[in-house]
This record gives structure tokens, sequence and C-alpha cells, in this order.
């Protein structure tokens, strides 16, 4: 029984799944303000991982203008990216956003993607590893948290003439396991011991 009990255990402890939350509410990008976008999604739960940030529908017509970030329910903020191209005071790169965008640790590189195409052409759709101001390394492991609440995507265009919109949007996370599901796990792994004995 201890061995059974031990066991189930460890399938509880190991039985971390993925979890995509939303969507959030799309919206135009204001032009030029400090205020920028926002919109929330509510996850009544702890968090042990961020593993990605889907945009769903984001247009504009200058990604060196934007810079998206995601801010967890204790306040901690993780750049998905930052004005792509622009190195301290430059205007940054000209491509556009029209796509599904999905924003993870891994992925290709943004800056790349932006630089191997001409002006005012669109970036491919897919997945892109993150990336803060003047494309130093950021990451969405320090966005883990036991506190349930909002998670907040924002979109700020700080330079004139170009517009944004985003359709939807969707986090993907890991989350602390309830006690209630984890008792199930528990009772269900040990019931399946007690099976395999007899």
């Amino acid at each position: 029984m201890k061995k059974i009990a031990i066991f189930a255990l460890a399938l509880v402890s190991t039985s971390a799944f993925a979890v995509e939350f939303g969507p959030g509410a799309g919206g135009a990008v204001p032009d030029n303000n400090p205020t920028g976008f926002s919109s929330s999604i509510n996850i009544g739960m702890g968090v042990t991982a961020v593993n990605n940030v889907r945009l769903v529908g984001l247009t504009h017509t200058w990604i060196g203008d934007i810079t998206i970030t995601l801010t967890n329910p204790d306040n901690v903020s993780a750049t998905l990216a930052a004005r792509v191209g622009r190195v301290g005071s430059g205007f940054g790169d000209s491509s556009n956003l029209n796509g599904d965008y999905v924003f993870a640790n891994a992925g290709a590189d943004l800056w790349a993607a932006a630089g191997a195409i001409g002006d005012a052409q669109d970036i491919a759709g897919g997945t892109y590893m993150v990336s803060g101001v003047d494309n130093a390394a950021s990451s969405l492991t320090g966005l883990a948290t036991a506190t349930s609440g909002n998670w907040t995507l924002k979109i700020v265009d700080a330079a004139g003439g170009d517009l944004g919109n985003l359709g939807e949007w969707y986090v993907d996370v890991t989350p602390v396991p309830e006690p209630a599901t984890m008792t199930a796990l528990a009772l269900g792994a040990a019931a399946m011991l007690r099976r395999r004995r007899k």
C-alpha cells in the first residue's frame, strides 16, 4: 500500500499540463500614444510556467514603432518584442505585422525576419523568440506566479504615422493543479495500481 501511495504522488507531481486561456479582447493600437492598447485575461489559479502568448490578427504598418509586453497578476512584466530594428535612437524596422504571431522563449528570430525583407513588407506569421529593447535577451520564465488574477497584454506605439490593430490574444500556461485535481489524480493512480496487483 505504501508503494502505491508513493507512486500515486509521483504521478501527481509530474502531471503538469499546458492550458491556453483566452480570448483576450482585441482592439486598435493608438498611434504615438504612451498609454497604448491593453487587454486582460483572468486566470483563476497560480501558474508554474508561461509557455507562449498568441496574438491573432495582429496588424501594424511599422514594427519598429511598437513594444509588446505581458504583465502577470503580481505586476511582473516580460517584453515580447520592443521596437524591432531600433537600436539606440533609430526609427526601427519598417516591416509590417499582418497575421498571427506566437511569442515564446524559443522560436525564430523576429529581428532577423524583419531585416530579411524589404521596406513595408509583411513579416510572416509564426512562432518568434521574445526579445527586449535593442534586441536584448528577454524571457517568459520570470512570469510564473502563485497569484491568480489578471494577465495583461499591452501594445504601445511610440512614433507617429502608422496604424495597428489586434484581433484577439491567448496565453498558454502551465497552471498549478488545484488540490481537488491532485487528489483525484492520486486516487485514480492508486486505483489503477490496485487493479494491476490483483
